[in-house]
Order: C-alpha cells, then sequence, then structure tokens
C-alpha cells in the first residue's frame, strides 16, 4: 500500500506517462523483479528467482541490455545480503525463461547488419544518450537534478529516510539495508 502510494504520488509518473518512452515500463520491470527477489532473499520462496528472471527478460525487451543490470544488481545483492555465495541463487528455470524471453531482443539484433546496429543502436542510443561528448559541470550535475525533480515530492524527505534507515539495531535490519542500498546505486549509477 505504502509503495502504491509513492508510485501515485510521483511527479515523473504523470509527466512521463504519456511520453512513448520505455522508462516507466522499464521502472515496472525492475520493480516487479526486486519484489521477486525480496520474496526468494526474506522470504524463502524458490519461485521468486523464476519470476525475477522473467521480468529481467521483459525489461531486455523494454530497453535492451540495460534489462542486464537487473541480473547482476540481484547479484551484487545477494551477495551484500549474505557474502557466504551465489549458489543459492542459480536457478535453472529461472535462466531459461529469461533466456526465452530475451533472446528474441538479441535475435533482432544481431539480424540488423553490424554497422547498422553499431550507428544506431550502441552510438546513438547507448553511448550518446550516457556518456557527454564534452565534460561539463552541468553534464555531470544534470542527472542529479532530473532525479530530484522526477522523485518530487519524495526527493524532498529522501535524505531523512535514508538517516533513518541507516540507524538499524538488529542484524536482519542491516541486512535489508544492504540489499536496499546495493540496489539503488546499480539502478542509479
Amino acid at each position: 500500500v505504502a509503495a502504491a502510494f509513492v508510485l501515485l504520488t510521483t511527479h515523473a509518473v504523470f509527466s512521463m506517462s504519456r511520453a512513448p518512452l520505455p522508462d516507466l515500463t522499464f521502472g515496472v520491470l525492475c520493480t516487479a523483479s526486486m519484489a521477486c527477489f525480496a520474496v526468494t532473499e526474506f522470504g524463502g520462496r524458490r519461485w521468486g528467482l523464476v519470476a525475477c528472471c522473467g521480468f529481467a527478460g521483459l525489461a531486455v525487451l523494454a530497453k535492451g541490455p540495460a534489462g542486464v543490470l537487473i541480473l547482476v544488481a540481484v547479484a551484487l545483492c545477494a551477495i551484500a545480503a549474505r557474502p557466504a555465495g551465489l549458489g543459492r541463487l542459480f536457478s535453472p528455470a529461472g535462466l531459461i525463461l529469461f533466456l526465452l524471453v530475451a533472446l528474441p531482443w538479441w535475435l533482432l539484433a544481431a539480424s540488423v547488419t553490424a554497422r547498422t546496429f553499431s550507428d544506431n543502436i550502441v552510438r546513438s542510443e547507448w553511448l550518446a544518450w550516457y556518456v557527454p561528448s564534452r565534460w561539463t559541470w552541468r553534464s555531470l550535475t544534470e542527472p542529479i537534478v532530473q532525479s530530484v525533480a522526477i522523485l518530487l515530492p519524495w526527493s524532498l524527505v529522501f535524505p531523512f529516510a535514508v538517516t533513518s534507515a541507516l540507524r538499524p539495531q538488529d542484524l536482519e535490519g542491516r541486512r535489508r539495508l544492504r540489499v536496499l542500498v546495493v540496489w539503488a546505486a546499480v539502478v542509479l549509477l
């Protein structure tokens, strides 16, 4: 209920809802994937890994290779929660589902000539969008300003939430906080 309230009162949901961008779809799929990972990590339900991989595959369809970052984030979160190993996260069914869902994107990308793919996708969509051609103070601060703006009004209370979250007394609370911080860092960076 709290997450739905935050979502429905976030500025970006309404400002970008009619724009033909895959960002909101990607955000929903990232959230669903994280929820499924949390069900596995903190609830002990193995089906969450399969669903997590399925949502990551859909994220690849929505936003390309950025969807693979979900699996990277899950692996880093698992290490942050329990450094004892990633073996507990291996799910053959989840891997198969991810490949079945994400494979069409890779096949479509591979079917385009290498030059077209390199020029139209890699350079213009990935590199030019995320790596500025010249480094200025504006190019460094713009992502932060944009994040604060689209997350209004919640970006105003974020520092207070972080301060509060950094004070968990129990081990389980600290473990959950590490997972949340690692997930946020991977998604935002």
